[in-house]
């Protein structure tokens, strides 16, 4: 099992935890960690927040998990986590494999897709009745930024545009400081999200294809 603890590190005023998270029915899904303020190692990408502080927060519906969560977030602050296909598995009867991106990487550093390398499996949880709010973000390569010409930046929001308008979400770049791409940013209900996310995986290949000729 995958069940473990540790403390939460929340930095400066303004710099908060450096988490990237996603609302779900078991707690909070950790997408990203950014180097700072710096985690804990047990803590990692996959993982879900299943309790913090001593307070489960599976099965609470949006609000009260949102409401909860914040109201006991702080630094030091206990978490309790489960890999997020630990979950998935149980939920679901069938095996999934608990192979992390980074363990695949060592033997295919070049030839793993992103989609993997960003837990890209994850991505692909079973839609469950429980709609609800929810944020995803889908990087663009492992550690690097796309920088697109004006021309190829406007063809590619424009076909972000269109796919969250078939989906009926927010569907747009994010962009760092210097304009590189770093990620696509899915906003919307968790279903819509679910139904997009294969056409958004087959427009950043495409893309990639077209500007770098990458697989």
């Amino acid at each position: 099992e995958s069940l473990r603890q540790c403390r939460l590190c929340v930095g400066k005023e303004g710099e908060g935890a450096g988490l990237d998270l996603e609302q779900g029915e078991f707690g909070f899904l950790v997408e990203s960690i950014h180097e700072k303020p710096g985690q804990d190692p047990k803590l990692t990408v996959g993982d879900v927040i299943v309790s913090i502080g001593g307070t489960p927060l599976i099965g609470l519906g949006e609000e009260p998990l949102a409401d909860t969560f914040r109201s006991l977030f702080s630094d030091g602050a206990r978490l309790l986590l489960v890999e997020a296909t630990e979950l998935e598995s149980a939920k679901t009867g069938k095996p999934v494999s608990k192979m992390r991106p980074e363990q695949q990487d060592e033997e295919e550093e070049e030839e793993v897709p992103i989609e993997q390398l960003a837990n890209y499996e994850l991505l692909h949880r079973t839609k469950s009745s429980h709609e609800y709010d929810a944020i995803v973000k889908i990087p663009v390569g492992r550690g690097t930024v796309w920088m697109l010409d004006t021309e190829v930046l406007a063809s590619f929001q424009n076909d972000l545009l269109i796919l969250g308008q078939k989906f009926g979400l927010s569907a747009e770049p994010q962009c760092q400081g210097d304009g590189g791409i770093q990620s696509v940013k899915l906003a919307g209900l968790s279903t819509s999200i679910a139904a997009a996310r294969p056409e958004v995986v087959q427009l950043l290949q495409f893309y990639r294809q077209r500007e770098w000729g990458g697989d």
